[in-house]
């Protein structure tokens, strides 16, 4: 039966549309570096590389199937130590 579901789910998916956005791509990127370093320095990054490189697999494969209208955004992913779950 979930065989026969599985088909079904997938073509009832809702479409999504990106927001308005008052920033340019390339301020999207400036704000998004200066988050990065922020973060970088406020939270325990784990700084073990097969994890950053196996989120970084996973995130672009998300990254891949984003809206972004041909811009190229440098996504970066790493992992945080701490036992907090985040979503």
């Amino acid at each position: 039966m979930l065989v026969l579901l599985a088909p079904v789910a997938s073509a009832q998916r809702t479409v999504l549309k990106p927001g308005w956005n008052m920033f340019t791509p390339q301020q999207d990127i400036q704000l998004g570096k200066r988050a990065a370093e922020d973060a970088a320095k406020q939270l325990p990054l784990c700084r073990a590389p097969q994890v950053d490189a196996y989120l970084t697999q996973l995130g672009m494969r998300l990254v891949a199937k984003l809206p972004t209208g041909g811009v190229q955004y440098p996504f970066e992913f790493h992992c945080v130590n701490d036992k907090a779950i985040n979503a």
